[in-house]
């Protein structure tokens, strides 16, 4: 599989894998599919202040709730996934407010995106039409509240999936009235010109952040949101096929303190009701089956949670912690009694690994790390981590669903029943410099003590690392354990020297694995989540103090790989993960995490979201009442 192709000669549209044959299915049973009735759900979530979720503010809000509630029912983005998982065409990216996929220049730096004529946002503002200068506004307001750029090293945050918009960071830092790259040649057209070609923008395209913004009275960049930088989400007005209750009294030519409360957003509960404007003729990824969606927020244990539905006060539980979401007596009484409903399990887009330090002895030799991968007993740790319910072996790298699943059985360290092959493993090591005998066993002084740090306030991880330990063992390498309260801040910085760092986890904020390998491996990512010092300059390891003078670099792969677009970079995303864990071999990932859901019969149609890693609100539909 090549990893240099470069872009086509002429300018392209963007094409996603099964786009057309998703979207067909998605629509084809909607009629037999009951509409109306009210959605019940509840999460546990810190509502602070309950009369301006912070969760509700699509360009300040980083959360889980954020993403889900925005594509499901309040926004309409340029492009959206569909609410649906990974094999039903969910890490897809399917035209929204666009009529079409992109149109991408042939250097990859202009994007042309076409609007659909005739949208219209939520009440009160019905009459207004959604055009290209609402996402010029989005954007801008993203610029400028989305948090400043250091603040999103490695951790998150909207603003830096947008600097490669040209112009966008001097009007964020205020050296520009406008963003230099971003044209409106008419209401129904978007240009965005980059400054490198990004092959991954339309995923960051159909975040909640670029939730697009009407005009307001006053004229100002941010449209209605003008003057509400911490309490925007209550003067929120949907383009979605929801709205939140009580929004279409709000009045945007009074000041904030005269505003109507909005009956919608009240403490710990948050209701939305079908938008009037909205037509599900232009809007082919939102069913949207319910009437009405009435969110309950409990700080509450999982137990509360499930009782909630047991008792019948709620449908669903919304829970993005890690597995299990639900608690084990619930999960056992429906796989027990199917009349009760159903257990669905999915991927959570996360994975759990152990990262070696490429700069240490002896995991400065690449037969040493590929021991590592043949010794460890994944299936042990899966085991002590709760067992098969937490999630599955995985033998690469990427996350399945930012992969489209191509690598979902590639295992290049498999063993049988997944304990490790102490065989294999000893083979590798005979082929190391740090086995002087050849026995497959490291007798050099750098198998001595190797430090392994973990996170000691997790209970699973505490039971996991000695079976590190006891694998290590095997192949001569005599592991250190180190429990840590302060375990990533440990493992990051590059002068930390850890050998082993056990169990980071990594997960996604959209699906494209540009989102994954990037802020892993890049050397631009050395300090925050690179763990592994790929990529390190020589510079760089001298001043850390390590003896080592060089280790492998996947940036140039990278780089490759982000100036491609739509099939091409799907492949070439999976090629360099094929290329790190055969080649470079920073880590031994083994978990891939999953997202329980429990299931009522009253639900009569489901989907997971694998964008939000949530159920896909739009496409919940209840068993109708049963007439008297």
């Amino acid at each position: 599989m090549s990893t240099h192709r470069s872009l086509a000669a002429a300018a392209i549209t963007l094409m996603l894998v099964g786009a057309c044959a998703a979207a067909k299915d998605d629509g084809s049973s909607r009629s037999k599919i009951p509409r109306g009735g009210t959605l019940r759900l509840v999460v546990r979530l810190d509502q602070s202040d309950p009369s301006a979720p912070s969760y509700l503010d699509p360009q300040v809000s980083y959360s889980a709730e954020a993403f889900e509630l925005y594509r499901c029912c309040l926004a309409r983005t340029l492009l959206t996934s569909g609410g649906r998982p990974t094999n039903r065409g969910g890490a897809e990216l399917r035209p929204d407010v666009a009529v079409k996929l992109p149109t991408v220049s042939s250097d990859g730096l202009t994007w042309t995106f076409m609007l659909r004529r005739g949208l219209r946002y939520a009440p009160p503002l019905q009459d207004e039409e959604i055009t290209a200068a609402d996402f010029v506004r989005a954007l801008q307001r993203t610029a400028k509240l989305g948090g400043p750029p250091e603040a999103f090293e490695g951790v998150g945050g909207y603003r830096q999936y947008y600097s490669v918009i040209q112009g966008f960071d001097q009007y964020a830092e205020g050296s520009a009235s406008s963003i230099a790259g971003v044209e409106t040649p008419d209401d129904y057209t978007l240009v965005l010109r980059l400054t490198s070609p990004t092959g991954d923008l339309g995923y960051r395209l159909s975040l909640p952040s670029i939730a697009p913004i009407p005009p307001g009275p006053s004229g100002g960049p941010f449209g209605v949101a003008d003057g509400h930088d911490d309490t925007f989400g209550r003067y929120f007005v949907s383009s979605g096929p929801y709205m939140i209750k009580g929004s279409d009294a709000l009045r945007f030519d009074v000041p904030a303190k005269d505003q109507p409360s909005v009956s919608g957003i009240e403490p710990k509960r948050l209701t939305f009701v079908r938008n009037p404007s909205w037509r599900g003729s232009t809007d082919p990824a939102r069913p949207a089956y319910v009437d009405e969606i009435v969110m309950n927020v409990l700080n509450d244990d999982e137990d509360a949670l499930a009782a909630a539905v047991e008792g019948g006060r709620a449908d669903l539980v919304m829970a993005y912690g890690r597995p299990p979401q639900a608690p084990l007596w619930q999960i056992e009484r429906y796989r027990a009694d199917e009349s009760l409903g159903r257990v669905e399990v999915n991927r959570r887009d996360g994975v759990r690994f152990i990262s070696m330090n490429l700069a240490m002895p002896p995991f400065d030799d690449v037969h040493v790390r590929k021991a590592m991968n043949l010794i460890v007993d994944k299936a042990a740790l899966i085991a002590a981590a709760g067992g098969p319910l937490i999630g599955d072996v995985t033998g690469h790298i990427g996350l399945d669903s930012s992969e489209q699943n191509l690598l979902i059985s590639y295992d290049p360290y498999r063993t049988p029943g997944n304990k490790g092959s102490a065989e294999l493993a000893r083979a590798e090591m005979k082929l190391s410099r740090y086995d002087a005998d050849h026995d497959g066993l490291c007798d050099a002084n750098a198998c001595e003590e190797v430090v392994a740090y973990y996170l000691e306030t997790s209970p699973q991880f505490a039971a996991m690392a000695p079976i590190v330990r006891a694998s290590a063992a095997k192949i001569g390498i005599k592991v250190l354990l180190q429990g840590s309260d302060s375990f990533y801040d440990d493992i990051s910085p590059a002068a930390s020297k850890i050998p082993l760092a056990l169990f980071p986890g990594w997960g996604k904020d959209y699906l494209n694995a540009a989102q994954f390998f990037e802020p892993l491996f890049a050397e631009s990512s050395i300090g925050n989540a690179n763990f592994s010092l790929l990529g390190a300059t020589d510079e760089l390891l001298r001043e850390a103090g390590y003896a080592t003078t060089s280790v492998p670099s996947v940036d140039d792969r990278i780089r490759a790989c982000q100036a491609r677009i739509g099939h091409a970079q799907l492949e070439c995303w999976t090629g360099l993960d094929q290329y790190l864990m055969e080649k470079v071999v920073p880590w031994v990932p083994f978990l891939a995490e999953n997202h329980i859901q429990v299931i009522p019969a009253r639900i009569v149609n489901y989907s997971f979201d694998q964008a939000a890693i949530a159920p896909a609100l739009e496409h919940v539909a209840l068993q109708p009442p049963t007439p008297n």
